[in-house]
């Protein structure tokens, strides 16, 4: 059987040779082209990158020290509002206790030192 591909023919492609460049060394000439304003401008720049890392690292530092005295004023004020609610709880409870008529009464005898009608109060020392 014959391949339908039979007209077709490689093709090889050929390229020329190519000359190698001579490579030029631009960084050294640069260098030594380099004027008194562009080696004063490179100065420039390489202090004001030097400047910018120096005040990021006194911002970490202070931002840090910042941080961990509000994270202790934080632990001082969940200390407090966890003292407040304790309070609060107590105070609730003697609300609903001297609610009543016999916590009120309770209240007048032990803290107002009142007596009823036909009774002597008696202190002892």
């Amino acid at each position: 059987m014959a391949s339908p591909y039979q007209h077709l023919q490689w093709q090889t492609s050929y390229a020329a040779p190519v000359e190698r460049l001579p490579q030029k060394r631009v960084r050294s000439q640069q260098a030594k082209q380099l004027s008194a304003p562009q080696v004063l401008l490179r100065v420039a720049v390489v202090l004001a990158l030097l400047f910018g890392v120096l005040q990021a690292g006194r911002t970490m530092a202070t931002g840090a020290y910042k941080m961990a005295a509000l994270f202790n004023n934080q632990i001082a004020v969940q200390q407090s509002l966890a003292e407040a609610r304790e309070e609060n709880a107590i105070l609730t409870e003697k609300i609903d206790v001297y609610s009543s008529s016999a916590g009120i009464e309770e209240l007048a005898r032990n803290s107002l030192q009142m007596v009823g009608q036909n009774e002597v109060l008696v202190r002892i020392h």
